[in-house]
């Protein structure tokens, strides 16, 4: 199924999406998702990764030039080392970012190609930083939204707080909200209330 003139909106339902075809934000960020989940990091880290990708296409003079998937593999690997992800390795990121862009082909061997790939990520962390001026460390919106969520939970009777999924539903929203570049613009606080109301 071509994803060419298609909502990348719609390719959330769409198993079949080949991620090297499309280079719109969305479907960078459902591919670092999808990364960070088989890479079993948690929350903050795979936060921190999409925050990195929107921050370095928002900071970055010639967009075009990079390759989009090549940068977030970038993001993730930094993102680990920004939230000491201790457990993750550089060959774990490679591996997992180069099944999942090519999930037809064998997986990497510890050949020239494999070392390409981790010469271009290594490189590519590098342009993080310097186009990032090294400001790597983000205040997430998940503290103040678990914060604002357990006042809720205080607050509303027990009974009403079962029936309606407010929780589960906000912190839905906040992960779609990383989809897109205007989290930039919004302080973490406001991007949690946001989600609540």
């Amino acid at each position: 199924m071509s994803t060419q003139g298609t909502n990348p909106l719609s390719l959330e339902r769409n198993p079949q999406l080949e991620y090297g075809k499309s280079v719109h934000p969305f479907v960078v960020c459902r591919f670092v998702f999808e990364c960070c989940k088989k890479l079993e990091l948690d929350v903050l880290s795979t936060a921190t990764a999409i925050t990195l990708f929107h921050s370095f296409y928002k900071s970055s003079r010639k967009k075009e030039v990079y390759d989009p998937y090549l940068i977030a593999g970038a993001c993730i690997y930094l993102a680990g080392k920004v939230e000491d992800e201790t457990e993750m390795r550089l060959r774990d990121v490679i591996n997992v970012v180069h099944a999942t862009l090519h999930p037809c082909k064998e997986p990497l061997s510890h050949d020239s190609e494999y070392f390409m790939h981790r010469e271009a990520l290594v490189e590519a962390e590098l342009l993080l930083l310097r186009v990032l001026d090294f400001k790597v460390k983000f205040t997430h919106p998940h503290k103040y939204l678990l914060h604002y969520l357990k006042t809720l939970k205080d607050w509303i009777p027990i009974q009403t707080w079962s029936n309606f999924p407010i929780a589960s539903t906000a912190w839905s929203l906040l992960q779609d909200f990383y989809h897109d570049p205007f989290l930039l613009e919004c302080g973490p606080s406001k991007v949690a209330l946001s989600c609540i109301i």
